[in-house]
């Protein structure tokens, strides 16, 4: 029964890929025949961070004897493709199943954690391609430029009704990034913590971890929308505290730095103990893997390091992230009577749906989070395990 739902996760996890790279690829494409080639830049190179980051480990292992230089190379230029091969093969041969799962929470995190930010920010700001604008051109504040002239991808013309297709594909490519990123959270977040087959765990994981996804990920595109490069601020500090809470708990200073970018939308890590591997090995090593992790003492995870980790993000949620939202919506709502004030104006909605639509509803999701992450810690804690916390967790 086990392998059985582990084939169905890694099919899943298959189509996932192959949907949100998919999309991705296509909104690069689009933003590249507009006109838009600092947007497609950008929303191309995470496409490859994935296949980066796979580079480094295999050079990483190759330094200690164990990788392969052409594998690297292999990994840098064709990651999406051998992501997708080793999810197929893993099918068929189980023992390449965890390293498939990890290259897809490794794209969760690292491609489609900041291509839903980045693709959010895009759409509210109003930088969108001739396709998207075809769909919000009636709901929002949106001009249709050259609606009746074909567009042509690789010598082929194509009318407004199949540009309309293709502005449903870039607008799915929203959701599938929030589809991935939630998938990654809970499949890593599961892989970590042994008592995650509960019941209760699960109940109240899912709706914490999509409340927590959308209240930061909303946030971050509000910041980059009006503040532009301001916002890397508001990041780094993000990214700093999930850092030094990890160094204080415990982690070496290269995973914490990982738990700090893998954990902008989500806690991520939290429940790992410091000296297990995160998952990602080579499959030769996999024998001498299992002899270490037998020959090593088992640590019993202790509830202290996940209530210090889930108590630093919430507070980084509530006294760094939604201040700036809070002092965001008075700059912009200040910049439309004061002219010297340079902040941007320019989304596709009014400014009046900062304070009136979005500040209480990404205050909402963070409250409702509040609430629910005392009783997930507790439903995460081994049998016997002490729950000793503090005021939030």
């Amino acid at each position: 029964m086990d392998s059985l739902c582990q084939t169905v996760w890694v099919i899943s996890s298959f189509l996932l890929f192959l949907f949100d790279q998919g999309t991705d690829a296509l909104t690069a494409l689009l933003f590249f025949l507009d006109g838009h080639y600092l947007e497609g830049v950008l929303t191309a190179l995470l496409i490859f961070t994935p296949g980066m980051a796979a580079c480094m480990l295999e050079l990483r292992d190759m330094w200690r004897g164990k990788g392969n230089i052409l594998k690297a190379i292999v990994y840098l230029v064709m990651c999406p493709l051998w992501a997708l091969l080793t999810h197929l093969y893993s099918v068929f041969n189980k023992q390449w199943q965890s390293k498939a799962l990890m290259l897809k929470t490794m794209e969760g995190f690292l491609c489609a954690a900041p291509q839903l930010v980045l693709q959010l920010s895009f759409w509210m700001r109003g930088t969108l391609t001739t396709p998207m604008e075809m769909i919000l051109a009636d709901q929002f504040n949106v001009t249709k430029q050259s609606g009746d002239v074909n567009m042509t991808i690789f010598g082929r013309d194509f009318d407004s009704n199949e540009r309309y297709w293709f502005g449903i594909a870039q607008f799915l490519s929203i959701l599938i990034s929030f589809i991935s990123v939630f998938s990654s959270v809970i499949y890593f977040n599961r892989l970590e913590a042994n008592s995650v087959r509960s019941v209760g765990k699960l109940c109240l994981g899912i709706p914490f971890f999509f409340l927590t996804i959308v209240y930061r990920s909303v946030g971050l595109a509000l910041l980059l929308c009006f503040l532009r490069w301001w916002s890397s601020i508001i990041i780094f500090l993000l990214f700093f505290t999930t850092v030094l809470t990890a160094l204080c708990i415990g982690d070496r200073f290269g995973r914490s730095c990982l738990y700090g970018i893998w954990s902008l939308l989500a806690p991520v890590g939290y429940s790992r103990d410091p000296v297990s591997p995160l998952g990602y090995y080579s499959i030769q090593s996999l024998d001498i893997l299992e002899i270490e992790e037998l020959s090593q003492p088992q640590v019993v995870q202790d509830g202290q390091r996940s209530s210090y980790f889930l108590t630093s993000h919430m507070l980084s949620s509530l006294l760094i992230l939604f201040p700036s939202l809070a002092i965001l919506t008075v700059l912009v709502h200040r910049a439309q009577v004061i002219s010297s004030l340079t902040i941007s104006t320019t989304s596709i909605f009014p400014t009046s749906y900062i304070s009136m639509v979005f500040l209480p509803t990404l205050g909402l999701c963070l409250a409702v989070s509040l609430l629910l992450v005392r009783p997930f810690l507790s439903a995460d804690c081994t049998k016997g395990e002490a729950k000793k916390g503090n005021i939030l967790v």
